[in-house]
């Protein structure tokens, strides 16, 4: 498979640009809390662009982030199927803002609970092979949906005395994801550079047939 660095880059820089440009709304607007609000709200106020567009772009590294993933490691149509979607529901969350129900909302919840099922989809392809990069993977999509479960939870008052605002859990699952992808990414960089641009998996295969 052709081995192209863009790919693996727009895996990297994506949840970078993200997290930078959130974390700077938050800063800038001083209505905004961290127990109080959710993440959304950064967009439907006065900068409402750095978090929107912010979305919108990783959505989109996130998509050629999958198909390099796809053609460097050859995965399954279900594995790239689901990295994909989850990618591309990221940038409808910032598109669909919060004032458009339920759209937002469904959005949100697609890209929170299937990418980390994408990443345990694509651990589990890569395990034997890569047990570490894997076992990473394993563990920081597990972190990420126990948290936006109890975030979700307690939330909504499902569990504690009080509600506080998803903005905190939601923080913390975007930097478990983001940190799987800078990770993967880094390392596929490295991976490809190494093996000359050809698919490790197939020829870990093809030297164990020899």
């Amino acid at each position: 498979m052709k081995f192209s660095k863009a790919f693996f880059v727009a895996g990297i820089i994506g949840p970078l640009v993200t997290i930078i440009l959130t974390v700077t709304d938050t800063f800038i607007s001083p209505w905004f809390s961290w127990t109080q609000n959710a993440l959304s709200d950064l967009g439907v106020n006065r900068y409402s662009y750095l978090f929107n567009y912010s979305l919108i772009f990783e959505g989109v590294m996130n998509f050629l982030f999958a198909l390099g993933l796809m053609n460097f490691y050859g995965l399954k149509k279900l594995t790239v199927v689901s990295l994909i979607i989850s990618g591309l529901s990221l940038s409808m969350v910032g598109i669909f803002v919060e004032t458009y129900h339920p759209f937002h909302l469904v959005f949100a919840l697609v890209y929170f609970i299937l990418f980390p099922l994408a990443i345990i989809m694509f651990s589990r392809e890569i395990g034997r092979e890569h047990p570490i990069q894997s076992r990473t993977g394993y563990a920081l999509s597990a972190a990420s949906l126990v948290t936006i479960i109890i975030g979700v939870a307690v939330a909504f008052g499902f569990i504690g005395n009080a509600s506080i605002g998803l903005a905190i859990p939601e923080m913390v699952e975007a930097v478990l994801l983001g940190g799987w992808s800078v990770y993967i990414g880094s390392w596929s960089l490295t991976m490809g550079s190494q093996s000359g641009a050809s698919n490790p998996l197939q020829e870990t295969e093809a030297r164990a047939h020899q």
